[in-house]
């Protein structure tokens, strides 16, 4: 079990880690950091802003076939829009992109999760 002293180390260099990363590696299919200055808002529609804010940071799920999976809306009004990622019209499991929103519509952390190698045929 870890101690307190060992908790606080870790939410700190995981938060410096978040905080110090530049630029989202475009290639990556792994990517969860937050946004250093808000993107302003782009549309009144949560997925439109969200999609236009994945390409707008050259994120992998950008390009990506990507659903919009549902949006959920905190007590302060910020919103996380999901989107769940497809292939050849089925659901990659636990695959997809979520995109946080203050009530404004700035958007303020970015994360994706993507399949990788995924197959040419979705025929067994």
């Amino acid at each position: 079990m870890l101690r307190a002293p060992t908790l606080l180390a870790f939410a700190v260099a995981t938060s410096l880690a978040l905080s110090s990363r530049a630029a989202p590696p475009a290639t990556s299919p792994m990517w969860t950091g937050r946004i250093a200055a808000p993107i302003a808002p782009i549309a009144t529609d949560a997925h439109t802003s969200a999609r236009r804010a994945l390409h707008e940071l050259g994120l992998a799920a950008a390009k990506a076939e990507l659903a919009p999976a549902g949006v959920t809306t905190l007590g302060d009004g910020d919103r996380f829009v999901n989107f769940t990622q497809r292939h050849l019209g089925l659901d990659v499991l636990g695959a997809g992109a979520t995109v946080r929103m203050t009530a404004r519509g700035e958007v303020t952390l970015v994360t994706q999760h993507l399949g990788r190698a995924l197959p040419a045929s979705a025929k067994p």
